[in-house]
């Protein structure tokens, strides 16, 4: 009976730190003006979004501060203004998830931010970098719309899941070549 209670209190702590570890995505804005804000435990509605039609992704740090947002077209920084260099992306806004967002693994001052077109803009996967050292801690993309050779069909759908090293990313696009829409 000791061991299995003490067995469940390790789990329990494990679990409670990795819950702990997950505050870069305390903060939620969405589409129409409207935001989420889950730093206190419980969702505060955020009534200071910036007027955009679409969906949008979004990365906090450690201590879950927002650091930027993008609708993939625009990119947005902590204070709710255009980062520099942060127009003009390649990302489709009327899907739902045009853009994700991945740390550099080798520098924690920058960021990817992958997009993709829609079923109708043939933008194919492209990777922007943000270097959040800049423009004092706000942000500025350094590189913008670089094409990934090998995603040239990538479309409508992406994300990322983290590899089993917890280092490294997978991103996952649905490739559909333009002369084969069943593919």
């Amino acid at each position: 009976m000791k061991k299995q209670i003490i067995i469940w209190f390790i789990t329990v702590l494990l679990f409670e730190l990795n819950l702990y570890a997950q505050n870069q995505a305390n903060t939620w804005y969405f589409g129409y003006m409207n935001g989420l804000d889950f730093n206190s435990g419980y969702p505060e509605y955020l009534p200071d979004c910036p007027r955009w039609l679409g969906f949008t992704t979004s990365v906090s740090d450690t201590n879950g501060n927002l650091l930027f947002f993008t609708d993939g077209q625009t990119v947005w920084n902590k204070d709710r203004e255009v980062m520099q260099n942060g127009d003009g992306l390649h990302g489709d806004w009327i899907i739902r998830q045009p853009a994700v967002i991945c740390n550099d693994p080798g520098n924690p001052e920058r960021y990817y931010l992958f997009t993709v077109g829609s079923l109708d803009v043939y933008k194919g996967l492209e990777y922007n970098i943000i270097d959040m050292s800049l423009d004092n801690g706000r942000g500025a993309i350094i590189e913008k719309n670089v094409v990934v050779s090998s995603g040239q069909f990538a479309k409508h759908k992406i994300t990322a899941v983290r590899q089993a090293n917890n280092h490294d990313w997978w991103i996952i696009t649905r490739f559909q070549e333009p002369n084969n829409p069943n593919a």
